[in-house]
């Protein structure tokens, strides 16, 4: 949320692989990803903001699967998705 608005996903200038140096939320579910993370970074614009839009290796799978579906989602809408705990076991399943 930004400004006590509710914030979606905007237009992605671009996108690049980090490993972050602090904690950061989740811009999907709002959950902390740990200092240390290695994820993509993406800048995005919308209304004129520019922001970062961060995602938990979760998040990033669904994100995926919304952009295939053509789906719009706002922050912290995919931990909201009935299949989200589905989503982390097959994602900790993999890292194992």
């Amino acid at each position: 949320m930004i400004n006590g608005e509710e914030e979606k996903m905007g237009l992605v200038s671009y996108t690049k692989g980090v490993k972050t140096r602090k904690d950061h939320n989740c811009f999907g579910c709002r959950k902390v990803i740990p200092k240390g993370t290695v994820l993509n970074d993406s800048v995005c614009t919308d209304d004129g903001q520019i922001y970062h839009v961060r995602l938990c290796e979760v998040c990033e799978h669904l994100a995926e699967q919304f952009q295939q579906n053509g789906d719009e989602w706002y922050q912290g809408d995919l931990a909201e998705q009935p299949y989200w705990n589905e989503a982390k076991k097959e994602i900790e399943k993999i890292n194992a």
